[in-house]
């Protein structure tokens, strides 16, 4: 059986982003996460605070609790790093595979640095067509109407009734 480290690393070496892995102190971070696919992240909960809104504040403690997420290590990973001050791992580089999930954590944690990153990447990207629904929907439940604007007229064919369901989530 393979661990989800070395998951972690496979799927990087098969195409996925080029980044410098989370890698703190557990003696000095205050918070332990993990992944899904069972990878943890010490992490320090004041560069959550000052980075995020989507975590609570420092004043709760985790009683050295593991806080479980429901996001791979991989887009864990990735996400953590945009709450430290280093270089940021460039997401214009990568594949759809690794930003939409990456954009989907940064909206739910509301990690603000990535949250810019992706947005920026996903108006950008060549897209297939469910790659162009799954992003329109997106920008529906989130509210980036410049998502939206810029996908639309690939959407032509798409019948009025599957347009409306997108549109329904928009401001919620």
């Amino acid at each position: 059986m393979v661990d989800s480290e070395t998951q972690a690393k496979q799927k990087i070496d098969a195409g996925g982003p080029t980044f410098t892995p989370i890698r703190t102190s557990t003696t000095y971070a205050d918070v332990v996460f993990q992944s899904r696919d069972g990878m943890r992240f010490s992490i320090h909960r004041t560069n959550l605070e000052t980075h995020t809104g989507g975590f609570p504040p420092s004043e709760f403690k985790t009683l050295d609790e593991v806080v479980h997420l429901t996001e791979d290590a991989v887009t864990m990973d990735l996400l953590f790093q945009f709450v430290y001050p280093r270089r940021l791992p460039d997401v214009n580089m990568m594949c759809f595979e690794f930003v939409f999930p990456l954009a989907e954590a940064a909206e739910k944690y509301e990690v603000f640095s990535a949250m810019y990153a992706r947005t920026n990447r996903l108006r950008t990207m060549n897209l297939n067509q469910n790659q162009t629904l799954k992003t329109i929907t997106f920008g529906g439940q989130h509210d980036y109407p410049e998502i939206i604007g810029r996908l639309a007229p690939s959407m032509i064919d798409v019948p009025l009734a599957g347009i409306l369901n997108i549109f329904y989530g928009m401001g919620k």
